[in-house]
């Protein structure tokens, strides 16, 4: 490959991130600006944040250069490649999102060398002393020689996600694209055991060179060979399950695999041979990637007409395996973990109380969060028919809106202020009641399930309970006789009051009644 095709092909995969991260920009900027009911729905459902962080760790199995040769040369003992990525991503809906990262690779296989080959005109000095132009064919041969080759690489992966959750907790997670694999410094190749068994051999005198100890069987030692890889695109997918730890982060786990269109060949223009002519000593040793053994061996082949299948240097990286990650949402991470729960503490604890505060005080009790969302306590207790302070008509018309809203039902689909009412009639019978009731009043209180941001989700509580307050109001309800507060899942009140735990039970409107001081 060219030097001017290996950076048409950089431009192309650079001018790929730079678009993608154009659209991203663009659908954030839309998103922002454009407050319609779609947008609030996308991001309720995908719990109001858009952004997110991945972090993986991934370990599989790999093919590698000793794939080359027929396992009666070259033994691949094992090939495995194992990294950690760090990715931004971008969810444009609740489902679809696109990612730009940065990983750390390792690649490392381990073979045995049962290889033979010759150097042809091998000029060794210490042979040709006087300088008569001697020279002799090298022939050597390894015999269980252990190599262990070890790359490290830097990737940039792009891709395209899909998430979907069955539930609150469980989903699946899939990701398709493609990356840039950048071998970093060096691949680095050590020998350890096994001996390499050498040889000369002159034709014009036809001599065998034998003798120790400059020829013959020798042990090998900790050599480590080095030789920079080119680079190369992989296309990328992986595919998995997440369980959901908390509103802030999932945990991933899944398969992953890749593939890689270009070729992985040293940079190296001029390679060495196999053994170095150093004088033939051991540490000259090289690598199978750093070495020009692939063209000595299929020379060797060719010359001896052997049957033996003749074998590129080429190879394409391919791998398969396991990878486990968590995706953190982090606009969802309060600065102040204990903020909320304390609040929530403090709301439990105030309920717990309020019984006896009512009796003691006798008056409607309001508390506000910290967002100044109005919490009501139901002033009309369970035993209202024995109060003295209410007269017997009004405790009448109590029974009477009581027996309207328990026998009707108010629910609304997700991240919906539109109310699903089975009995549309009945808020035309509770007006009748509060319109000549006038000490009575309304609390319409609005609940949200567990899906979304808190913010997003207290606006659309109060929504709700004032979707159905001007229901009330366009009956002929007065204005001042209704109130609305506004509830989440994490607060006391929603499973204090409603008790079901399927989550669409808890999209609905409920209503406490108000007796007039």
């Amino acid at each position: 490959m060219t030097q001017k095709n290996i950076n048409k092909k950089a431009t192309l995969f650079l001018s790929a991130v730079f678009v993608c991260m154009s659209v991203a920009y663009a659908q954030t900027t839309v998103t922002e600006e454009v407050q319609n009911e779609q947008a609030i729905s996308n991001k309720s459902q995908n719990n109001g944040e858009p952004h997110r962080i991945f972090v993986y760790y991934g370990i599989g199995y790999a093919n590698n250069i000793y794939d080359r040769i027929n396992n009666l040369f070259i033994h691949r003992n094992y090939s495995l490649s194992s990294a950690i990525e760090a990715k931004y991503a971008y969810f444009f809906t609740p489902k679809w999102g696109i990612s730009l990262g940065a990983g750390l690779s390792y690649y490392v296989a381990k073979g045995t060398l049962n290889i033979e080959g010759i150097i042809p005109h091998y000029a060794d000095p210490d042979f040709d002393l006087d300088n008569q132009g001697r020279y002799y064919d090298l022939h050597y041969k390894a015999n269980d020689l252990t190599e262990k080759q070890q790359i490290w690489a830097l990737e940039v992966p792009l891709q395209a996600h899909f998430e979907h959750f069955f539930n609150h907790k469980y989903g699946i997670f899939a990701s398709l694209g493609a990356k840039g694999y950048f071998p970093v410094i060096s691949a680095r190749s050590v020998f350890s055991k096994g001996e390499l068994t050498t040889a000369g051999y002159e034709s014009f005198t036809n001599t065998w060179y034998t003798d120790a100890p400059h020829f013959g069987k020798q042990n090998t030692g900790a050599t480590p060979a080095k030789v920079s890889l080119r680079w190369t695109v992989d296309a990328i997918a992986d595919f998995g399950g997440t369980l959901r730890l908390s509103p802030a982060c999932d945990l991933y786990l899944g398969v992953y695999g890749s593939y890689g269109f270009m070729d992985v060949l040293p940079k190296t223009a001029s390679k060495k041979d196999f053994i170095s002519p150093e004088h033939n000593r051991l540490f000259a040793v090289n690598s199978l990637l750093s070495s020009n053994f692939f063209n000595e061996y299929n020379k060797y082949v060719n010359d001896n007409n052997l049957a033996w299948k003749t074998v590129d240097e080429k190879w394409k990286r391919w791998q398969v395996g396991l990878k486990v990650g968590i995706h953190i949402k982090p606009c969802n991470i309060d600065n102040k973990p204990n903020k909320g729960k304390n609040l929530r503490k403090a709301q439990k604890d105030f309920y717990d109380k309020l019984p006896e505060s009512i009796s003691n005080a006798g008056k409607t009790v309001i508390i506000r969060d910290t967002i100044h969302i109005v919490h009501v306590y139901n002033t009309v207790p369970d035993n209202y028919k024995t109060d003295t302070e209410l007269n017997q008509l009004e405790k009448d018309n109590i029974s009477a809106l009581i027996d309207i809203f328990s026998n009707s039902k108010i629910l609304f689909d997700l991240d919906s202020d539109i109310p699903k009412i089975d009995n549309i009639n009945f808020i035309a019978e509770a007006a009748k009641v509060l319109q000549k009731e006038s000490s009575l009043s309304l609390i319409i209180e609005g609940y949200t399930c567990d899906l979304g941001t808190e913010k997003h989700n207290r606006e659309l509580a109060n929504r709700r309970a004032v979707a159905i307050r001007n229901l009330f109001i366009q009956h002929g309800v007065s204005p001042l006789q209704i109130q609305v507060a506004a509830y989440i899942s994490s607060d006391f009140q929603n499973n204090l009051n409603i008790k079901d735990k399927n989550r669409e039970e808890h999209r609905a409107v409920i209503f406490k009644i108000l007796k007039a001081k």
